[in-house]
This record gives C-alpha cells, sequence and structure tokens, in this order.
C-alpha cells in the first residue's frame, strides 16, 4: 500500500490526494487506538493497574527481606554543608 503511494508522489499523479492518504490512514490507526482503550480498554488499564500493584507489593517485600529495619530506620536529615545533621551510628572504636 505504501509503495503504490510512493509511486502515485514520484509520478506526481494526484500528489493532493496522495499527501492527504499519508496523513488520513496514521490518523485512522491512532483514532482507533483512542476509542479502543477509551471505550473497550477499561479491561485492560484495570489489568495494568493490578499489575503494576502486584510489582509495588513485591518490591516492598524484597525491601523488607534484605533491609529489614528499612521501614523503621529514621531517614538522615541534611545540614546546611551538605553532611549529615544526625550523629554517625556508633561502633567499633579503633583508637
Amino acid at each position: 500500500m505504501v509503495g503504490i503511494f510512493a509511486a502515485l508522489d514520484q509520478l506526481k499523479i494526484a500528489p493532493a490526494i496522495v499527501n492527504g492518504l499519508y496523513y488520513a490512514i496514521p490518523a485512522i490507526i491512532v483514532g482507533s487506538a483512542i476509542v479502543a482503550v477509551g471505550g473497550g480498554g477499561i479491561q485492560t488499564m484495570g489489568y495494568w493497574e493490578r499489575t503494576s500493584q502486584s510489582l509495588e507489593s513485591k518490591t516492598r517485600e524484597i525491601k523488607t527481606v534484605t533491609v529489614p529495619d528499612a521501614g523503621t530506620r529514621p531517614m538522615a536529615r541534611m545540614g546546611r554543608d551538605g553532611e549529615d545533621a544526625m550523629p554517625p551510628a556508633p561502633g567499633p572504636r579503633t583508637s
């Protein structure tokens, strides 16, 4: 189909019609997709919503397994100089 339009365009046969069809065909495809997603695609969008929620819950589960105190540990706040405003965690002394 595109080959026929290209040949007609090269031969300068009905260039206004050929150019109009070049724009009309993608517009029809996009319009059909919009109608499909907007009307009949509600179930499809529900599927993607459920998939997204499932991925989020799995992500939370993986975080709690790999970093057990991730939900209870307070986040460090940054001071004016870009340094942590919270004191460092106690650890073994090196001196």
